[in-house]
């Protein structure tokens, strides 16, 4: 016999939920509805520490709590899958750390106030894999691929959201013989050439960009790493061309959850 769950959603939910188009929040309503009825059946339910997740859609995710004798279920977040298992990672540390925030704290406010090392969420041994495979593909660069160990970290840790940002500030790493995409200033032509593509970055010009910059702007560019978390290949088919009559190597990589895999 089913039995039946109360729902209560935290504003953080509702704010999210909000976002969403009339389609997705159809599908995202359709997979509450089946969680108020337990046993759940056809539904993707998992436990996530001393949470919950159900997979609304391929790639979105509910954050809930419920405790089991329990008849209520608590919506906290309603994620696409990157934001989500960033989502994930803080609740994790603010159980570790004993720090309560209310339930319409904002991510970024999280992020700038909560003292832990990021760079553990990237995957150290894919980063170290990408370095080995362009050395090995283009040894003359081997001795600057090194500072991909930093960087890449140092660039990946905050997520993905928005769009790719200069690599400057505080705390930056070195990056002097290494150009990258996006930047806020022109430097002189290096062999490698790090380009970042991120949620909310336009993929076609970001995808023009780095090819000029390689074939125009800095012919003698030796490797160019692209790193995205978006992927189209139909928008890539456009691309391939330009890449592929470049004299430098190209390696194309797609990050998400805190992993990157090669994927050109």
């Amino acid at each position: 016999m089913a039995n039946t769950l109360e729902i209560f959603e935290t504003p953080r939910f509702q704010r999210q939920f909000r976002a969403f188009n009339r389609p997705l929040k159809s599908r995202i309503s359709y997979a509450i509805d089946k969680l108020t009825s337990r046993p759940w059946t056809g539904l993707m339910v998992k436990k996530v520490g001393d949470r919950w997740s159900c997979r609304a859609t391929l790639s979105i995710r509910i954050l809930f709590q419920w405790l089991p004798k329990s008849n209520r279920i608590t919506l906290l977040t309603v994620r696409q899958r990157e934001n989500f298992y960033r989502g994930i990672q803080y609740l994790s540390v603010d159980l570790l750390t004993g720090i309560e925030y209310e339930e319409d704290d904002d991510i970024v406010t999280m992020e700038e106030t909560m003292s832990f090392n990021l760079r553990e969420s990237v995957d150290s041994a894919a980063v170290r894999g990408m370095v080995d495979s362009i050395n090995e593909i283009e040894p003359e660069v081997s001795n600057i691929t090194p500072q991909l160990v930093e960087i890449l970290p140092h660039v990946l840790a905050g997520g993905t959201e928005g769009k790719a940002k200069p690599l400057d500030g505080p705390g930056a790493p070195d990056a002097t013989d290494i150009n990258v995409i996006p930047s806020d200033s022109e430097g002189p032509c290096r062999h490698l050439l790090l380009a970042f593509c991120f949620d909310n970055d336009n993929f076609d010009d970001r995808m023009r960009e780095t090819a000029y910059h390689a074939g125009i702007h800095c012919p003698d560019t030796k490797a160019v790493a692209i790193v995205t978390s978006q992927w189209d290949p139909k928008k890539w088919s456009k691309h391939v061309d330009a890449f592929e009559r470049l004299p430098a190597e190209v390696f194309v990589y797609f990050f998400g959850f805190g992993r990157l895999a090669r994927i050109g």
